[in-house]
């Protein structure tokens, strides 16, 4: 297979696995992380009309507005939620971070993408086919297409068997690697935890580190594809030689809840992972803290009472 049509085969298998919905327990009985009770919770976004953000989301896919303690804004998607972020100015939009997009399924495409012409969506791909040529599926068989939300977050809406939330794409320095933090730390399902000599035969196989590869897992009804930076690295605003921190930018951090945040940051700082911010509490009820995942991910860890 050659790399173009691997690399698109990559994203049409990684965004079917994310369409189909499924509960960390449901994937794996057994798959257990270190950190305890480890739930996907939520992605942040920045944004300078909270209100109308989660409306807009509201109006456009398979979700609801709700609160939720010390947001700005939230909505609702099945079993996760969008939170908002109040800002001043619009936050940066560039490809050079962990997060590329995030992505709702569509049962029927066509009529997907005509509801949301109809709505005004902005689009940065329309509807495109890329089954067949570029693929091993038949030909009409898995669309896609990139909105550009009011904010600046890109959304993916493809071929799914339902509307739900289903994928968070991400950029990795190496895929592997950042996969294998996820599964040891979060227990997420799709791939084993790689051993040495898997790692050096993943190597070998071009599974890391260049065009073609990618690293797909199973958080709760969100599905991680994660892909080698090569794509962040076009973007005009990469600076340097690694991923930009996510924070401050339009798709501000991911959030895990988890059991028990303090046993979570002493394994943390054990580790020696990046405590970014100290344990406090947000709202009533909720406690939290922050941390630096691979490739500059900012992580939020709550603790829910």
């Amino acid at each position: 297979m050659g790399r173009t049509k691997g690399l698109w085969a990559g994203i049409v298998t990684g965004a079917i696995l994310a369409t189909t919905p499924a509960t960390f327990a449901e994937e794996d009985p057994n798959a257990t992380g270190l950190i305890e009770g480890a739930r996907w919770h939520h992605v942040e976004i920045n944004s300078t009309d909270p209100a109308a953000s989660a409306a807009y989301y509201e109006k456009h896919f398979d979700a609801y507005v709700t609160d939720f303690p010390g947001s700005d804004a939230a909505i609702r998607a099945q079993h996760v939620y969008l939170l908002f972020n109040e800002v001043d100015e619009p936050a940066s939009t560039a490809l050079n971070t962990a997060i590329m997009h995030i992505g709702w399924g569509a049962p029927d495409p066509h009529r997907a993408f005509e509801r949301q012409k109809d709505l005004g969506a902005d689009f940065s791909v329309p509807i495109r086919d890329i089954s067949g040529s570029f693929s091993d599926l038949p030909y009409g068989s898995f669309y896609f297409m990139y909105i550009r939300s009011p904010d600046g977050t890109i959304i993916e809406l493809n071929t799914s068997h339902t509307n739900d939330f289903g994928h968070i794409h991400m950029y990795a320095a190496d895929p592997v690697a950042t996969g294998d933090w996820w599964i040891r730390y979060f227990g997420v399902t799709g791939r084993p935890l790689s051993t040495a000599d898997d790692y050096e035969t993943e190597m070998t196989n071009g599974l890391s580190g260049r065009p073609g590869e990618r690293s797909s897992h199973m958080f709760d009804q969100v599905n991680m594809i994660i892909y080698p930076d090569f794509g962040a690295r076009r973007s005009k605003d990469w600076v340097g030689d690694e991923l930009q921190t996510t924070r401050g930018t339009v798709n501000d951090h991911i959030g895990i809840s988890v059991a028990d945040l303090d046993a979570a940051l002493a394994l943390f700082r054990a580790d020696g992972v990046t405590i970014l911010e100290e344990a406090s509490e947000m709202s009533e009820g909720v406690r939290h803290a922050f941390i630096e995942g691979p490739d500059a991910v900012v992580i939020e860890l709550l603790e829910l009472s």
